[in-house]
């Protein structure tokens, strides 16, 4: 399968005041939706955050998708709407990681529009290898010494658990001092057990079981490692929405 990874396109210099990273592309609609001026709200909250007068035209785009059924799919989008952005560059067939794997076992979604793929779950299901690279690494690398607003939009099926953990554990933002990261992500709850193990999950439910001490009521906390992380990916200096 032809894999589309744009690499001299991502060495030119683009006039954009903005920089938009999808992370789960799937079949680009998500991508069409920005260039429409019409991201999902929490993306909206984030482009607004980052820039108040954001504009699709002002915005270099990185777009990343492992699942190869997309790759095809993927470059028309790009065909379709590059007049409206600065500039898109496709990384097909490549996650985003959060150790030095440079290859990494995707699980397909056999359903039609496979958005349940992941590298995070999926025992069972048919597989293929996509290449990979460390989100933090890359991050700094392209970006670190540009003065420039960044976004990005995940939706990784489970995966955003250890990816957003291991960008506290690197220190990513204190690499942007100029301008703070901005991620609006989707959560993935039911694959919290595929992804981040048992023992993270033992520490959640001791979390949960003592809430009725920390707010004198007895309801459960469901999302209490969503909370964790948005707590402290604030306090390192990201910015989140969901």
């Amino acid at each position: 399968m032809l894999s589309l990874l744009f690499l001299s396109a991502a060495d030119v210099d683009h006039s954009c005041s903005l920089v938009y990273i999808e992370l789960g592309s799937n079949r680009g609609d998500s991508l069409e939706d920005f260039a429409r001026w019409k991201p999902d709200r929490h993306v909206k909250a984030a482009l607004e955050s980052a820039m108040v007068d954001w504009s699709p035209s002002a915005a270099c785009v990185h777009a990343f998708e492992p699942n190869p059924k997309w790759t095809s799919t993927l470059y028309d989008v790009r065909q379709r709407i590059r007049k409206n952005v600065s500039n898109v560059i496709l990384h097909t067939e490549t996650a985003v990681v959060d150790d030095n794997r440079t290859k990494v076992q995707l699980f397909l979604d056999p359903s039609p529009l496979s958005e349940g793929t992941s590298i995070a779950h999926g025992k069972g299901r048919q597989t293929v290898f996509a290449k990979a690279i460390n989100f933090h690494d890359w991050l700094v690398s392209k970006f670190a010494r540009k003065s420039l607003p960044l976004v990005i939009r995940t939706d990784i099926e489970g995966f955003e658990y250890r990816l957003l953990h291991s960008l506290l554990t690197s220190g990513t933002a204190s690499h942007f001092p100029r301008h703070t990261i901005h991620i609006a992500v989707e959560w993935h709850r039911y694959v919290k057990h595929a992804s981040i193990g048992a023992d993270k999950l033992d520490a959640m439910s001791v979390l949960d079981s003592s809430y009725k001490w920390v707010r004198g009521k007895n309801e459960p906390l469901e999302d209490s490692l969503e909370k964790q992380l948005h707590y402290w990916m604030q306090a390192a200096g990201f910015r989140m929405f969901y």
